[in-house]
């Protein structure tokens, strides 16, 4: 009596046997639900490494340009502090561009020889990590 149960898929109405055509239908209804299942998965796990890295650049923008704001009120109060001690708001202002000037500089050589190719593969790191 279970078999009749196990194999009632394969099975036409008033028969008891199962048939191999019914059997092969439902092997390709299962595989096509396998497929799009994982055509699913796919698309799910995609949409959350896409959402994550929207998440984590926008989070970076924020803060980039927040830092951005605190960046240049520090440079106009160093510029006006240096106009004062040097009797000159031209000055002031020249300095710390030459001091902006240098730090660019400093960084551009940091980055061509040492954190283009550290950063590059933290990126690649963070997008394949399963977290």
């Amino acid at each position: 009596m279970q078999e009749q149960g196990t194999y009632a898929r394969y099975t036409r109405e008033g028969s008891n046997e199962p048939e191999l055509g019914l059997l092969m239908e439902a092997m390709a209804d299962d595989a096509k639900g396998y497929m799009d299942a994982q055509r699913d998965l796919v698309v799910l796990a995609a949409s959350e490494k896409a959402g994550r890295l929207v998440a984590i650049a926008t989070m970076a923008l924020g803060v980039g340009i927040l830092l951005g704001g605190v960046l240049v009120m520090l440079s106009v109060a160093l510029a006006l502090w240096l106009g004062a001690l040097l009797s000159s708001l031209v000055l002031g202002f020249l300095a710390t561009a030459g001091l902006h000037l240098v730090l660019a500089i400093a960084f551009y050589f940091l980055w061509k020889h040492q954190l283009r190719e550290k950063i590059i593969l933290a990126l690649i790191n963070a997008a394949h990590d399963d977290d």
